[in-house]
């Protein structure tokens, strides 16, 4: 059986190194309500609410509920969705980005090697 809505919010809150109080003030509630949603002492959220921690998590509504399988490997995670989404509305040249990604690359490489 997959983790309940509770445990994802948990996971992923921990995944992406995010606080108890950073969650909850990006979703304009207090850290106690947050964590309590992850103990699941509240049974229910309302939909703006889900909505805000999804976004915050990163993940889909749909996901963080339990409602869609979590992505697979090899599929697009939320974050670069919301990446490209922002290039776009922001006229980024889609070779402007191939030559930051190609910098990017190099400084890892340069990185590791030390």
């Amino acid at each position: 059986m997959g983790m309940e809505w509770k445990d994802r919010i948990k996971s992923r809150r921990l995944d992406l190194g995010l606080t108890l109080e950073k969650v909850a003030q990006a979703v304009g509630v207090s850290a106690a309500t947050i964590s309590r949603w992850e103990r699941g002492e509240i049974s229910s959220l309302n939909a703006d609410k889900v909505a805000c921690l999804a976004n915050v998590l990163q993940v889909t509504p749909d996901y963080l509920m339990g409602w869609e399988i979590p992505p697979q490997e090899g599929q697009l995670n939320n974050v670069y969705f919301n990446f490209a989404r922002e290039a776009q509305e922001n006229n980024i040249d889609p070779d402007d980005i191939r030559i930051a990604i190609d910098m990017i690359r190099k400084l890892k490489r340069k990185h590791s090697k030390k």
